[in-house]
């Protein structure tokens, strides 16, 4: 008899369980769709079905826990709500919890209004695994930092040569699955050199492989180049059109000073970049960069050999007078680099400057032909 009665509980129980298994009760989003990650700035829905039609149930966000027959629904709560099925048995979506805390959660479904688990007639999401989650909403910023290619230091053993000193190698980056857009970078001169009469010019270079070396051939790019106007001035890269760091990818960049022959012996060389300006380039919301400043290496002026770097032409013309006599004429040009390296034409704005050039003609055309075509209707009405 008793055999007969825990096989009769047994199949009851598994009778209850399928029962419930056709129906429950799921976290999900605003349109339905079951999810089981939110973030501290996201509602988090409900929705479900019960077997009783235009029933209203309690449902319950619980810390995640072991459930056990009769667990007091009302203990490790973070919010509960009362929802109801429709006549077709469905429980639409609901919001449930507006304002999420990080944790790991459960959702139940009271469906008899005890404040109290019960297997046979209530749901739960999930009775064997954590219901869902809820994370802090990742901050969004740019990511920068010097890499470990960026010098310290540097000993400047030579200037006025045309060469580049590598100052910095950085990174920027994401720190969301988002697109970013820089628009400047800011550099703010340290040390006692004069920027304006020792440095030449600045290099901003994408280093497309990141290995501190600036590299045409696989790839590497000049950017941009700024110049100091004024001794402890600020030297500024602009993009008008933006550049972009592309989502979960790290962008390497160098930075390099071209010293003219005008430095001394002991003065030193370095900046810091104190600002960039970005935004994410989907939503065009504005970006902070929390690991600024970044401060270069300290370039100190040497014992140096000063190049005046010069380019000498000789042009010799050779005149014969008589039979006996040869004067020749030298002509010396000699040309310093004191220009900037050429950045890459840019053939898009070129073709809009020949188009808008071209409109004009036009309309000047035109203007000129109606102008005449107006002075000789006039010149009609007169006569007549």
């Amino acid at each position: 008899m008793r055999l007969t009665t825990a096989v009769f509980a047994a199949v009851a129980l598994i009778f209850l369980q399928t029962a419930a298994a056709a129906h429950g009760i799921y976290v999900c989003d605003a349109n339905g769709n079951e999810k089981s990650v939110f973030y501290t700035n996201e509602s988090v829905y409900v929705k479900g079905s019960v077997p009783y039609p235009d029933n209203a149930s309690l449902a319950y966000i619980i810390n995640h826990t072991t459930w056990t027959e009769r667990a007091n629904l009302t203990v490790n709560q973070m919010t509960q709500k009362l929802v109801s099925t429709n006549s077709s048995n469905i429980i639409p979506v609901i919001v449930l919890w507006g304002d999420p805390k990080a944790g790991s959660y459960d959702v139940v479904l009271d469906v008899n209004g005890n404040q109290t688990y019960e297997a046979a007639v209530d749901y739960v999401d999930n009775l064997t695994a954590v219901g869902f989650y809820v994370y802090d909403t990742p901050t969004k910023k740019l990511n920068a930092g010097l890499t470990s290619k960026s010098p310290s230091s540097i000993s400047v053993t030579a200037a006025g040569d045309g060469n580049a000193t590598n100052m910095m190698h950085f990174f920027l980056s994401s720190s969301s699955a988002e697109d970013i857009t820089v628009v400047d970078i800011t550099l703010s001169p340290l040390g006692s050199g004069n920027e304006k009469s020792g440095v030449l010019y600045v290099q901003l270079i994408e280093d497309t492989d990141g290995d501190g070396v600036y590299n045409k051939s696989v790839g590497d790019k000049l950017l941009e180049l700024c110049q100091y106007t004024i001794d402890k001035g600020i030297c500024r890269f602009s993009f008008p059109s933006g550049f972009k760091i592309l989502a979960n990818k790290t962008t390497y960049f160098l930075i390099t000073y071209t010293f003219t022959s005008n430095v001394s012996t002991g003065q030193v060389y370095q900046f810091q970049i104190p600002s960039i300006t970005a935004y994410i380039t989907s939503t065009l919301a504005s970006l902070s960069s929390p690991n600024l400043p970044l401060t270069s290496a300290a370039a100190t002026i040497a014992s140096l050999t000063i190049t005046t770097t010069s380019i000498t032409t000789t042009t010799q013309t050779t005149t014969t007078i008589q039979a006996t006599t040869t004067t020749t004429t030298q002509t010396t040009t000699t040309t310093t680099p004191s220009s900037l390296p050429q950045l890459p034409v840019d053939f898009t704005t070129i073709l809009i400057i020949v188009a808008a050039v071209v409109v004009v003609i036009v309309v000047i055309v035109a203007l000129v032909f109606l102008f005449r075509y107006l002075s000789k209707s006039q010149s009609i009405i007169i006569k007549e």
